[in-house]
């Protein structure tokens, strides 16, 4: 019930050696930690995965583990008006009190002076639209790294920039397409051309079309995973 080639692709990520800004490098992901028999296994698993940049997911009945990277450029499929059944939703950005311009969390520090407690890592910030600080805190004990950590947290400020959801039902075509995919979009009701997103959820009704809910994405959200470059994040262009 463990689909082993997407823990294996995830492994040979997570392994690739990524520069430091100070000199050197180190794995791009790594998780220590420990854990009791008495501890909730879905909460390891959050721990571990957040780790990692990762999702656990339910791929054809197996599990499968997707360290999120830059696959944009190789989508699965391209999508159009003609493959949509029906009414769309279009939900391009999310209510303003869950629009968050600071990550900030704790690591756990192995060195002397901390020995393995947890302490903050440097956030992540950007302008608020309204001037109110609305924060995300994001803990990684499972990481070692402050570098890590804040690649980490800059990541998934990024991807609140890029927040828009589009729900929509699919003909036949939905079949072919596994949750954590990458598609383009060629949608003419909203202007789009080669508009990333990655399906994130999919049910297969009995009349055979597919409703499908799909996460916007861009290349930006992936700029920290090759290095700890003090790079700031940036806000999403308007429409």
């Amino acid at each position: 019930r463990i689909d082993m080639a997407s823990f294996i692709a995830a492994a040979n990520l997570c392994d690739e050696a990524v520069a430091l800004s100070a000199g050197g490098s180190e794995p791009r992901y790594r998780f220590d930690g420990i854990f009791d028999e008495g501890e909730d296994g879905g909460s390891v698993l959050t721990a571990m995965s957040a780790s990692m940049h990762a999702v656990l997911r339910d791929n054809g009945g197996r599990l499968a583990l997707t360290v999120l990277h830059n696959d944009l450029a190789a989508p699965v499929m391209t999508l159009s008006e003609a493959d949509v059944i029906g009414p769309f939703n279009w939900e391009q950005t999310q209510p303003l009190e869950q629009h968050r311009n600071v990550v900030r969390g704790r690591y756990t520090d192995p060195s002397a002076n901390a020995l393995y407690q947890l302490v903050d890592y440097p956030e992540a910030r950007i302008a608020s639209p309204d001037g109110i600080d609305r924060i995300l805190t994001l803990d990684l004990p499972g990481v070692q790294s402050a570098s890590q950590a804040q690649r980490l947290a800059k990541q998934a400020l990024q991807r609140i920039q890029h927040g828009g959801v589009f729900t929509a039902t699919l003909n036949a075509k939905g079949w072919a397409l596994l949750v954590g995919d990458p598609v383009e979009w060629d949608f003419a009701p909203l202007g789009w051309v080669g508009k990333p997103m990655r399906l994130v959820e999919r049910t297969i009704r009995p009349d055979g079309v597919s409703d499908c809910v799909f996460a916007e994405e861009n290349a930006a959200i992936y700029a920290w995973s090759a290095g700890d470059e003090k790079t700031p994040v940036t806000p999403a262009a308007p429409t």
